[in-house]
């Protein structure tokens, strides 16, 4: 994590979780929602990283994917209606 601030923003949705870190695992980073959000791994000879936030999508591919899981995300209630979702997938950054 050299390099990164304390703390940043990053798409974070998922319906999987880690619970516990396997032998050799290192917590990298959590948030209030996912206890592990990054780790590090050594076995053996290797060192490996693993995130469970989504560092390889853009924006547009967030609102995608938001608006994909529309009815799932509405029925469990992340968002309270299908309009509501679709205004926030539709927010552009200033």
């Amino acid at each position: 994590m050299a390099g990164r601030p304390a703390s940043f923003d990053a798409p974070a949705f998922h319906s999987d979780e880690v619970e516990k870190l396997p032998e050799g695992g290192t917590l990298l980073a959590f948030n209030k929602v996912t206890e592990v959000q990054a780790v590090e791994i050594r076995h053996g000879p290797g060192v490996f990283w693993s995130v469970q936030y989504h560092p390889e999508l853009d924006l547009y591919e967030v609102a995608g994917a938001l608006r994909r899981q529309n009815d799932a995300l509405v029925s469990e209630g992340y968002a309270i209606s299908p309009e509501a979702l679709e205004e926030y997938a539709s927010l552009r950054v200033q």
